[in-house]
């Protein structure tokens, strides 16, 4: 029984792996670059954050965005990802640390 126990527990371990920092590759491009790129970009306030979504009231559409608001999926937790708070506003251009997204502050 112990046995089972104490591989249950390794298995249990191994599938999960291991948590990793983050590791980034630098970018070499402009910023401009990047964020020309990236899928959607836009400046907005965080509305609401939840395991999956995080949601922003858009102010200012740059590309890839229509409408006033948008909840967008999260990636799965990492220390990769960017851990938007409500209230705060976003030069958005995706939700990983190495994407061209901006902090601009909490709202005025």
């Amino acid at each position: 029984m112990r046995r089972c126990l104490l591989l249950g527990t390794i298995l249990t371990l191994a599938l999960a792996g291991p948590t990793r920092a983050c590791s980034i590759q630098p970018d070499p491009r402009p910023f401009s670059e990047r964020l020309a790129a990236a899928p959607r970009a836009f400046i907005g306030l965080v509305t609401a954050v939840t395991p999956k979504e995080t949601t922003f009231a858009i102010e200012h559409a740059l590309h890839g965005v229509k409408g006033t608001k948008i909840a967008l999926r999260n990636s799965p937790p990492s220390t990769c990802v960017i851990q938007f708070e409500v209230g705060s506003r976003w030069l958005y251009a995706g939700d990983m640390i190495m994407d061209p997204s901006i902090p601009l502050g909490p709202a005025q």
